[in-house]
C-alpha cells in the first residue's frame, strides 16, 4: 500500500491594518452641530482585515460638541481655521495638538487615513480656503490635520469618505495601505 504524505501545511498570516478614522465617519457625535456622518461604506467595502481608530482633531484640540462651524481663510499666504460668526482664529489650538500628537505614542502603526471630506481639518484638496477680506473661495486646499499629515507622511495614503466610493480609488487606497510601512509615534 502506497504511503500518503500530506502536503505542507503553508501559513499566511494576514498583515492587520491599523487605518485612522474621521471619528464621525465611524458614528461618533463629534461634528460641530454635534451631530455624525456614519459611514456604512466604510465597512461595507473593506474585505481586508483591519483596525479603524476614530481621530477628530477639532474635538482632540480642546474644541466643544457642538462648537461654532469654521472656514479656512487665507490672509498673506498662511491658512488660518476661523469661526464663521466669530472670526475667532482656532488656527493656534489645532496647531498646538498637531505638535503634541507629534510628542506622543498614542496613535501607532497607522497605515492609512480616511477622513471627512471638506472638513476644515480633515478635508484632503476638497477644503474651500476663502479670501478673510472677501469671503469669496480662492481655492480648494486640504484641512489643516490631512495638510500636516499628508506633508510630515507623504508615503501615508489618504481618502476622503467621498473618494472612498469610487471604486477605483478605494482600491489604490487598499493596494497602498497594504504596502505602506506603518508610521509609528503618530
Amino acid at each position: 500500500m502506497p504511503v500518503l504524505h500530506a502536503a505542507p501545511l503553508f501559513v499566511i498570516s494576514m498583515k492587520t491594518l491599523s487605518i485612522l478614522v474621521s471619528a464621525c465617519l465611524l458614528g461618533e457625535y463629534t461634528r460641530y452641530d454635534g451631530g455624525t456622518k456614519e459611514f456604512p461604506e466604510l465597512l461595507q467595502y473593506a474585505n481586508i482585515n483591519a483596525i479603524f481608530s476614530p481621530i477628530c482633531p477639532e474635538l482632540e484640540c480642546g474644541l466643544p460638541v457642538p462648537r461654532e462651524p469654521m472656514n479656512l481663510y487665507l490672509e498673506a499666504g498662511e491658512t488660518y481655521m476661523k469661526g464663521v460668526q466669530s472670526a475667532t482664529d482656532f488656527s493656534p489650538l489645532m496647531q498646538d495638538y498637531l505638535a503634541k500628537m507629534m510628542d506622543s505614542n498614542r496613535i501607532t502603526d497607522i497605515c492609512g487615513l480616511i477622513l471627512k471630506a471638506r472638513s476644515p481639518s480633515c478635508g484632503i484638496w476638497d477644503t474651500p480656503i476663502y479670501d478673510l477680506k472677501s469671503g469669496e473661495v480662492l481655492h480648494l486646499g486640504s484641512g489643516l490635520f490631512a495638510r500636516f499629515l499628508a506633508q510630515r507622511y507623504p508615503e501615508i495614503p489618504l481618502i476622503s469618505d467621498e473618494d472612498y466610493l469610487v471604486p477605483e480609488k478605494r482600491d489604490e487606497f487598499w493596494a497602498k495601505a497594504k504596502k505602506t510601512k506603518p508610521i509609528s509615534g503618530l
